[in-house]
């Protein structure tokens, strides 16, 4: 067996790792999503989106669609309603955030907060 035969098992069972965490996390990013949904939990997103600086506002999920990847934001106090579509994005769940990252470096939080 030559160096490559020997390095696909390990490349490709990583590959399969990836796969995985980030399937895992996209479900968890969106159980989270849901249960704020229905509690109509305060939260603040912020987004930093093409280098720009970022964009912090508070606000309420209105619905959260797993099978679309996106997520309608009700800003507060203007009652705005935004979606975010997180195609593509990698997810982390912390205890009370969500972050997801885009592959091109779009980065998007959203976290518990005490008001709206």
């Amino acid at each position: 067996m030559n160096d490559i035969e020997t390095a696909m098992p390990e490349s490709r069972a990583a590959d399969i790792t990836r796969v995985v965490q980030a399937e895992f996390g996209k479900v968890q990013a969106f159980a989270r999503f849901r249960i704020s949904e229905k509690a109509s939990t305060a939260l603040r997103f912020t987004a930093i989106a093409d280098g720009q600086r970022p964009e912090t506002y508070t606000g309420e999920i209105s619905a959260a669609d797993e099978d679309a990847l996106k997520v309608s934001l009700i800003r507060s106090p203007s009652r705005d309603i935004s979606v975010v579509d997180f195609g593509n994005s990698v997810f982390r769940v912390g205890s009370s955030a969500v972050e997801a990252t885009r592959p091109n470096g779009d980065l998007f939080g959203i976290e518990a907060t005490a008001t709206a």
